[in-house]
């Protein structure tokens, strides 16, 4: 496809895109993502066959603005943190107490087993460590 091709079929598009960087905050999360995936491809098609073109550095800049919108960092507010340890880690710890308990068992038996083991011969601790433990 030609250059002049690729611009005329894509101009409203980028278009759109560029009302997108101005009022990013207005847009759904996944509308933002459909946009940046389409001005993306159309940044990896210009690289491969015009290098060199200014449509190129065009959509690169008009990408990485998007880019910004849609990844620019969000302050929290501290009533979020205590949130996430008072609520949110409790939360997960329940939902996730089977899997806990197994692991928590595994760990205790092949602890007891390594002590019951050291006490009762001393050598197996170097058998198993080596001499330089």
């Amino acid at each position: 496809m030609k250059e002049v091709t690729f611009i005329r079929r894509n101009i409203e598009k980028w278009k759109e895109a560029e009302g997108v960087v101005e009022q990013a905050t207005n847009s759904s999360p996944d509308w933002l993502a459909d946009v940046y995936t389409d001005l993306t491809a159309d940044l990896a098609f210009a690289q491969t066959h015009f290098p060199t073109s200014r449509i190129t550095i065009y959509l690169n800049n008009l990408a990485s603005a998007l880019h910004n919108k849609i990844y620019r960092n969000k302050r929290e507010k501290w009533s979020r943190v205590i949130t996430f340890w008072t609520k949110e880690i409790p939360q997960v710890m329940h939902d996730a107490r089977r899997e806990l308990l197994v692991s928590f068992l595994i760990f205790i038996v092949s602890a007891l087993v390594g002590v019951i083991s050291a006490a009762a011969d001393p050598d197996f601790v170097r058998l198993i460590m080596g001499n330089s433990y």
